[in-house]
């Protein structure tokens, strides 16, 4: 969504530049004055609740990756038990025991996916929340200092004598969003 509105914004400011409006629109007398910008990655990356939720996903990482490890482990200790055995079992409890090592390895890797699919979930919903905010404490900001408009420092190509409201945001964040749980569902 955030792809589709920066293609939009682009497109449009494109269609300024071809049709000469953009000169018309600074005569303006409604013209757009007071422009600021904002670094979202350094917000994200700065912010309290994006480390917080990084934190949370790295620790849910580790525990997923230790249960994996065990349960990989006791499919190996199976696996190698069978082959000690193998001079001793018939063929058919041997393929009868590889067949259920087989079964318990999908089930695993079966488990695996659907843990990662759950931890980006959360961590894609999570940061969604974060993103809900900046846009609120954009607009508050936009209102308070006569914003008439924020573009994201990360889709312009060059700019001059704006002003970077990235802090500030970084601040308020910090202040209203100290610290976020990832939401596992």
């Amino acid at each position: 969504m955030y792809k589709k509105t920066t293609l939009i914004l682009y497109i449009i400011l494109l269609s300024f530049v071809k049709t000469g409006s953009i000169s018309a629109l600074a005569s303006d007398s409604k013209t757009i004055q007071n422009i600021a910008i904002i670094d979202i990655k350094k917000v994200l990356s700065d912010s309290l609740a994006a480390k917080s939720i990084l934190k949370d996903l790295n620790n849910k990482m580790s525990e997923y990756q230790l249960d994996i490890n065990n349960k990989s482990s006791e499919l190996q200790k199976k696996q190698d038990l069978l082959k000690e055995q193998a001079t001793v079992l018939t063929e058919s409890v041997i393929n009868e025991k590889q067949k259920e090592i087989f079964e318990q390895l999908q089930i695993l890797e079966k488990d695996v996916a659907e843990k990662k699919e759950k931890l980006q979930s959360a961590y894609v919903s999570t940061l969604q929340q974060i993103e809900k905010k900046i846009l609120e404490i954009v607009e508050n900001l936009s209102k308070k200092n006569g914003y008439n408009l924020v573009l994201a420092k990360e889709n312009l190509l060059y700019y001059q004598d704006v002003i970077d409201i990235s802090q500030m945001v970084i601040s308020a964040l910090n202040t209203q969003l100290p610290k976020i749980e990832l939401s596992l569902m």
